[in-house]
């Protein structure tokens, strides 16, 4: 009789257990798709998709006075720049910031540039749709080729230009190969763990910790930004020395001391070659220089471009 109710107990316990694990999967799953489902319908308001000449284009456009024309990393979207620039000020600082998604990602197709010099084609095209004659370009990481292609192809049309951490020559890096549904949980599930990292360390300032954040959500709905970082990552790992020394508008590059991701001999490589260039090392800066320290480089781009 003892040995039938202790396997009594068991079962139940164990089947007890099997519910409560089932129902808390169940939760998580629920709350994961609701999370992304939250993050696809904002996507398709803070933005639209316009048609040029060089094929359709997803553009966000806020603030008001010289236009800074915002070319994002990789793997990124609009969103990537946007949120950054909204938690930080830039555009109240009477700045226009103009942010498309490059092609291959979110709603703007591989089609419509695949190259930097493609892209930049793009975004020329794009411009006067807007309104825009001319425009400061800023590239950001994986969004330097496309800009320095902008300032070379489009001198015009290009007021200055700005790189931040940016890829001005030959890299190799592997591109994110996991299925993309996988990506996005793994964002979901850690999301407040880099938070909570700079927290431990002291990090205090409410804007930091929102963009920190807010940055892995920029790399969420993987699906609609691996063709970009596909065709991104093919072009750097195998992108010819660039003839820098034809930018003649003023150059601001930007770069942390410490990048590992895109090291700082890509801006001294600009510095030496772009001759009206100014180089400001960001001392103890890292990849993650924009959000970090925004407060510096958000001064320098705004003095950049209003004594222009």
């Amino acid at each position: 009789m003892a040995d039938w109710l202790h396997n009594e107990w068991m079962t139940g316990t164990l089947v007890a257990l099997a519910a409560t694990a089932l129902l808390a999967c169940a939760t998580s799953a629920i709350r994961f798709l609701k999370w992304r489902s939250r993050i696809a319908a904002r996507l398709l308001t803070e933005a639209t998709v316009i048609d040029t000449a060089k094929g359709p284009v997803e553009v966000a456009d806020l603030g008001q006075g010289p236009v800074v024309l915002i070319l994002h990393g990789t793997p990124g979207g609009y969103d990537q720049i946007l949120s950054l620039v909204k938690a930080t000020g830039l555009p109240e600082e009477g700045i226009r910031v103009v942010v498309p998604s490059r092609p291959g990602y979110l709603r703007t197709p591989l089609a419509s540039g695949a190259t930097p010099a493609q892209q930049a084609a793009l975004f020329d095209a794009m411009l006067p749709r807007l309104g825009i004659d001319k425009a400061f370009v800023l590239g950001v990481s994986g969004g330097g080729p496309s800009a320095l292609q902008f300032a070379m192809l489009f001198p015009t049309r290009c007021e200055g230009l700005i790189l931040e951490e940016a890829v001005t020559q030959q890299i190799v890096e592997r591109p994110i190969r996991w299925p993309a549904f996988l990506v996005d949980y793994l964002i979901y599930f850690f999301r407040y763990r880099v938070t909570v990292a700079l927290k431990s360390q002291g990090v205090d300032d409410p804007v930091v910790l929102k963009v920190a954040r807010e940055a892995g959500e920029s790399v969420s709905l993987f699906g609609r930004r691996k063709a970009g970082q596909i065709n991104d990552l093919a072009h750097f790992a195998n992108m010819p020395p660039l003839p820098l020394h034809t930018i003649a508008c003023r150059t601001l590059i930007l770069h942390g001391t410490l990048d590992k991701e895109v090291p700082i001999a890509h801006a001294e490589l600009a510095y030496e070659q772009i001759a009206n260039s100014r180089l400001v090392r960001i001392e103890g800066a890292d990849h993650s220089m924009p959000g970090r320290h925004y407060k510096q480089l958000n001064a320098l781009i705004r003095q950049f471009v209003m004594d222009s």
